[in-house]
């Protein structure tokens, strides 16, 4: 089965304007001068943020990210420069060798020495394709707030001192904001993502029923739960699922019931239910394969998309990295079945990207390896997007451990012969 052509109208537009919006809040952002961008999300925009800020950007953008718990501590800059150091050394700038640590004087206040730190990577990109550097700051917890706003504040100044042009990404809830209070600070720049992605979610709804027959009913309960989704019921919304997925059978529209599963497990996972948005993810997948066993020609591909909801929950959950891996592995026949190469790229990237953080190394760059074979039969205009940059970083990574090192070699001549670039290969 081909792909569907780029003109082509798909119930899944509505969703896939997403990057482009967080994109154009992005741009509008690093267009000013300003250090910090707040984001303000809903429950069910985390998930699409961060996958955002953690791709390609803009092309031009490096970001790291900076999750250790705020303690309250006045050491807390002093333990973010120790996790960020390997980051910026590893990163690969086109143009530029190989980012060293400066030595920093004694007597530093830990705002200054982490501000030191990003100005030093700051001024070696200068000049290079990288445009803008930054971090997000996400700590796990934060022991006192307010110790905590007032230490964003004093590293602010810090960075203005010493690394001017770095950015800080702040990432707060629409529900429960944690940085309301720097709103009205002249170095914050708020947005709110606004994705609508109930409102996109129902549109996809819209566009696979017909109002003439039995869909009717469907659209009008589907309306109803996304409703509920979008003003926070989730359990309510969730508790109506049967009933939709009883009048879909009805009106033989299996596969519309799989949008609504997607937007009841990303409000899950919004909220941090990372067990019931898996279980969720997986009741999307048997409405799909309902609807590819009826003959509807999206059931196959909403199949797949169900299940690369699973891996991602598995991978969110406790422990679930493992289970993960192996549910992207065998998502794999189905992109082939489907005919979709970048596709069957990507499944073997989340599973490689899965067994790493399993721990299990020599599994995940097996699976590195299927992916790199494949990408021989991408067209021209697939090759040329940033999709493979998150696989070529990855296998860079790899065999620059200690016991892959023996492959390194290898795969930089695979990667030169295939004309393959990363932020972390040139």
């Amino acid at each position: 089965m081909s792909r569907t052509e780029p003109h082509a109208t798909h119930p899944a537009d509505p969703l896939r304007e997403i990057p482009a919006v967080l994109l154009a809040q992005w741009t509008a952002f690093a267009t000013t001068t300003v250090p910090v961008l707040r984001w303000v999300l809903a429950d069910d925009e985390w998930d699409w943020v961060e996958t955002s800020l953690r791709g390609r950007m803009d092309g031009a953008t490096k970001l790291f990210f900076l999750d250790l718990p705020a303690d309250g501590s006045v050491r807390h800059g002093f333990d973010l420069q120790r996790a960020l150091v390997p980051a910026l050394a590893a990163a690969r700038v086109p143009g530029r060798g190989p980012w060293s640590p400066i030595a920093l004087p004694d007597g530093l206040r830990d705002v200054d020495a982490l501000a030191g730190v990003l100005g030093s990577f700051g001024r070696h990109v200068a000049g290079s394709s990288t445009k803008h550097v930054g971090v997000v700051l996400a700590p796990t917890s934060v022991a006192d707030l307010r110790r905590y706003r007032e230490w964003l504040l004093s590293f602010v100044t810090a960075l203005v001192r010493f690394a001017p042009g770095v950015r800080v990404v702040l990432l707060d809830d629409t529900a429960h904001p944690q940085y309301a209070g720097l709103a009205s600070e002249s170095a914050v720049h708020t947005v709110h993502a606004s994705l609508s992605v109930a409102h996109r979610t129902e549109a996809m709804v819209e566009a696979t029923t017909d109002p003439n027959t039995p869909g009717g009913a469907l659209r009008r309960a589907s309306v109803q739960l996304l409703h509920l989704v979008r003003e926070g019921r989730v359990d309510d919304a969730r508790h109506l699922l049967p009933d939709v997925e009883m009048l879909a059978a009805r009106a033989s529209r299996q596969a519309a019931t799989v949008p609504l599963y997607f937007s009841v497990a990303a409000s899950l996972t919004g909220q941090r239910r990372h067990s019931e948005s898996v279980e969720c993810y997986r009741a999307a997948e048997r409405a799909a394969e309902r609807a590819q066993r009826d003959g509807d020609p999206d059931g196959l591909r909403l199949r797949i998309f169900s299940r690369f909801g699973v891996g991602g929950g598995l991978l969110a959950a406790p422990g679930g990295q493992t289970l993960a891996a192996t549910y992207y592995q065998d998502t794999v026949p189905f992109c082939a079945e489907l005919g979709d190469v970048p596709l069957q790229i990507e499944a073997n990237r989340c599973a490689a990207v899965s067994h790493e953080l399993a721990g299990a190394k020599p599994a995940a760059f097996d699976a590195c390896v299927r992916a790199l074979a494949l990408v021989d039969a991408l067209s021209d205009a697939q090759r040329d997007g940033g999709a493979l940059v998150p696989l070529v970083d990855m296998i860079v990574r790899l065999v620059k451990t200690r016991e892959l090192a023996v492959y390194q070699p290898a795969m930089h001549a695979q990667l030169r012969r295939r004309l393959l670039r990363g932020s972390s290969w040139e």
